[in-house]
């Protein structure tokens, strides 16, 4: 196959490709891809054709491709937002609050987050929180105190509206540290509680 002939199947790849992620734009934010991942993907294709019809120059064409091809998908893909990084759709930085040590009681700034959470949710959403501890303690001491930390946060919930019934709750002690246990930091972001929605 020629260098032409590979140029123009790798520009028709390419074009469908760019075609088929801008319908991101049609779906959910969960279910989109975020702006950035479509422009790798769609610069990388888009660079082969130049490639291909300059052996010469290839790694300029590729290059240059890359940069034309990842801007013109991801201006098909405007509104693509991506995922909060631990499972609620479309809230970021909403997931995860933290306690004090030997504590189950919420901070303020947390309230916050947790305000801001509420006014995504309606009477349909299904929460499962779930409560860690750093390793400081007995093991079932910490498994208690996870479930208290978890319970918190479901008592702030409905407190603020949201039904028992759609709210499950569960500790899970020390086994499931984030990070490890060595410094004050790395335990300080282990005493926590996780929202997800179900």
């Amino acid at each position: 196959m020629s260098a032409r002939m590979l140029s123009t199947f790798a520009l028709v790849f390419s074009l469908l490709f760019t075609a088929g992620c801008s319908t991101t734009s049609q779906k959910s934010v969960s279910e989109k891809s975020h702006w950035s991942t479509c422009m790798v993907k769609g610069g990388a294709v888009m660079g082969i054709p130049g490639a291909a019809y300059n052996m010469a120059t290839g790694g300029a064409a590729f290059v240059a491709g890359a940069l034309i091809g990842g801007t013109a998908c991801a201006m098909l893909d405007p509104v693509a937002k991506p995922d909060s990084p631990l499972g609620i759709p479309g809230v970021e930085g909403m997931s995860t609050v933290n306690f004090d040590f030997d504590s189950s009681k919420l901070k303020s700034d947390d309230l916050e987050k947790l305000n801001k959470l509420i006014g995504q949710l309606d009477q349909d959403s299904r929460i499962e929180i779930v409560g860690h501890a750093c390793e400081i303690g007995s093991r079932t001491y910490n498994q208690k105190l996870s479930e208290r930390r978890a319970e918190a946060v479901k008592d702030y919930l409905m407190e603020r509206g949201i039904p028992e019934d759609n709210i499950s709750v569960k500790g899970e002690g020390e086994d499931n540290p984030v990070r490890g246990n060595e410094t004050d930091e790395m335990r300080q972001e282990n005493r926590r509680a996780e929202i997800m929605l179900k």
